[in-house]
């Protein structure tokens, strides 16, 4: 309902009461009270809605002439603020169905945007796609046309997504009033939270205001929350539930409403979703639950399982990670949502840590049941970007094998040798004679130093060293160290044996089906093989945008990194997104230093859409090299 719709209302009335005004504008007649204090306020006295005690409202006209100009300057305003686009009618339908509750007819909404009926049932087909991720659902009645379903809770975070998104703020009905009460909101609860000295995470501060402007305008509706007794009583115990309640007091009498208990429990629940974690004024340290300290836990154990990355030892990337997952976890919880507009930029610059945060998020669906959307996984993904770059900072540590002739007491000699000379390059050192090669794990071994001749094939880098180093051997031993163990190369993870185009799946079970099996015939396997790539499947999204899937095993198995690639020739739905290039990435079981440049080239390949674009209609192996070649890091 707009100021011009109201003064329509009483055309040929002498009077209107107040509960027809409700019924007629399906709100509540508190709402048409402030409505009708708004418009008196915009007629500038020229004219004026008045009530009549015992008749209700009557439209009271002071100078014709002055209200006649002022009915034109509405009327042109109105068709003005009217959406000239399909995006922008979708945008506008979906904030006047959700805040309305009774049913309108299509007719109705093409007369309010001057648009076709047909036109108006177009859009209502993308309204559907726009609410659906919020669980709402629009119904359809013959005779009585159509409205939005769904809890308030969901229709308010509806509601909160779209004000955010910048690009379409004047194209959405009652978004214009909900943008007129942020700049006030903000001053006051920038203030309140500044006196309890609560931290709120610049990224969620704008998200925080615009959900507390969106329950304003819901509760002038009537509409107010329900939050169960269960959350309610866990809320007040809280420090933010007390926050909310002296927010909630100021807003009050800032907004001319009433907000009840339960819409400050609502609040202390965004409150607590969206802080930052930091000291409380009468607590001491910042307190981290056993829950979130074992979630952490859990997330870095699948990133060493997955991707062979091990940070046991960074005790700054699990405290980043804590403070990160305990009001992420609120968040899961209620579905509250943010905005990144970091999200493209991150998946570019930071793929490696992008792919570790894809992998940990499993960990948090498991825990709460709800996955985490690409924007929150590229918040996980700063954390563990930052902890990679600590450790390029330093050489990784090489694991050696020395292999001699002698005894045991000479090897040991050889050791402590090799320790005192290169021991800021080595972590674990391991001995062995010729006969005991056959028992070593070179899985976990980076080079073998010789000191006899070795007529076996190793899968390492050997490298054959007298048994006293001379000065040209030292230093050229701490080179080897000093670098990996190989010039990176993004081709090398490729084969032409595992490329296939031309597929025609229809869904990405049979998809990923025939790509692992087909990986099995040319890579050694282990039987869980399949089974690890559908179960990291269901636990988190693979998609990367762009008409591109990642899938790949929940553990490392692959005896080295590999990339099965799959095109399509038509796009299938995986999960909701449309993909037609499939990249089945095979980790190394193994150590993997060559990871950062591998993601780096990957990601720049499957980010760009000329790439993929090209990939997807050409179809051959010739060309993946050719696009390969174009991304490679120049390093």
């Amino acid at each position: 309902m707009n100021y011009l719709q109201l003064i329509q209302a009483f055309d040929g009335q002498d009077h209107v009461s107040p509960q027809d005004l409700a019924k007629k504008f399906d709100v509540s007649e508190r709402s048409i009270r402030n409505y009708v204090r708004d418009v008196n306020a915009s007629l500038d006295g020229v004219a004026e809605i008045a009530m009549r005690r015992g008749k209700g409202y009557a439209l009271v006209v002071h100078d014709s002439e002055a209200y006649g100009k002022k009915l034109a300057q509405l009327q042109r305003a109105q068709e003005d603020a009217l959406p000239s686009t399909a995006s922008g009618r979708v945008r506008y339908l979906v904030n006047d169905l959700i805040m309305r509750t009774g049913w309108v007819t299509l007719d109705e909404l093409a007369q309010e945007l001057l648009a076709s009926r047909r036109t108006i049932s177009q859009n209502l087909k993308d309204v559907e796609s726009f609410i659906a991720p919020f669980d709402l659902t629009l119904q359809r009645r013959t005779h009585r046309g159509v409205r939005i379903e769904g809890s308030e809770r969901d229709r308010r975070l509806c509601l909160a997504a779209d004000v955010l998104d910048d690009e379409m703020q004047a194209d959405g009905a009652n978004l214009g009033s909900i943008h007129a009460m942020l700049p006030a909101i903000k001053k006051t609860v920038s203030a309140i939270l500044a006196e309890e000295d609560f931290h709120v995470s610049s990224y969620a501060y704008q998200n925080l205001i615009v959900h507390i402007a969106v329950a304003i305008m819901r509760c002038r509706k009537g509409a107010h929350m329900l939050v169960d007794e269960e959350s309610s009583e866990q809320a007040k115990q809280r420090p933010e539930y007390w926050i909310a309640v002296k927010l909630a007091d100021a807003l009050e009498g800032q907004f001319n409403i009433s907000l009840p208990a339960e819409e400050a429990a609502y609040m202390a629940i965004h409150l607590e979703g969206r802080k930052s974690l930091s000291t409380y004024p009468d607590e001491g340290a910042v307190v981290i639950s056993d829950e979130v300290w074992n979630l952490v836990n859990e997330m870095l154990d699948v990133v060493k399982e997955s991707l062979g990355y091990d940070f046991g030892n960074d005790i700054e990337l699990r405290m980043n990670l804590a403070r990160h997952v305990a009001p992420l976890l609120v968040r899961m919880q209620h579905n509250m949502k943010v905005q990144n507009p970091l999200l493209s930029d991150i998946r570019i610059g930071f793929p490696l840590g992008y792919a570790m945060a894809m992998d940990a998020s499993a960990v948090l669906t498991q825990a709460t049941g709800a996955k985490l959307s690409d924007e929150e996984i590229g918040y996980i993904a700063l954390d563990f970007a930052l902890a990679l770059k600590r450790r390029s900072t330093s050489y990784p540590k090489k694991n050696i094998l020395i292999v001699c002739a002698s005894g045991a007491g000479s090897a040991r000699l050889l050791e402590q040798q090799y320790r005192q000379e290169f021991g800021s390059y080595l972590g674990k050192i391991t001995t062995c004679d010729i006969n005991g090669l056959d028992t070593i794990d070179f899985d976990k071994i980076d080079y073998v130093f010789a000191t006899v001749p070795l007529d076996c094939e190793l899968p390492v880098p050997v490298r054959q060293v007298s048994y006293f180093l001379d000065t040209q051997q030292i230093e050229d031993v701490r080179s080897d160290l000093a670098a990996d163990a190989e010039e990176f190369d993004i081709v090398d993870y490729f084969d032409a044996r595992l490329f296939f185009p031309h597929l025609s799946f229809k869904t990405k079970i049979g998809a990923i089906d025939f790509l692992c099996d087909r990986t099995a015939e040319v890579i050694d396997m282990p039987p869980s093989f399949k089974r690890l790539v559908h179960v990291r499947e269901k636990l988190a999204r693979t998609t990367f945008g762009n008409n591109v899937a990642m899938p790949h095993p929940q553990v490392a198995v692959s005896p080295r990194t590999i990339v099965t690639v799959g095109i399509l020739d038509e796009p299938i739905l995986w999960d909701g997104t449309p993909v037609q290039a499939i990249f089945l990435i095979c980790v190394s079981k193994g150590r993997n230093y060559d990871l950062q440049p591998f993601y780096r080239a990957m990601a720049r390949l499957m980010t760009s859409e000329p790439a993929i674009a090209e990939l997807t209609a050409r179809q051959d192996f010739g060309t993946l090299l050719h696009l390969l070649v174009g991304v490679r890091p120049k390093e």
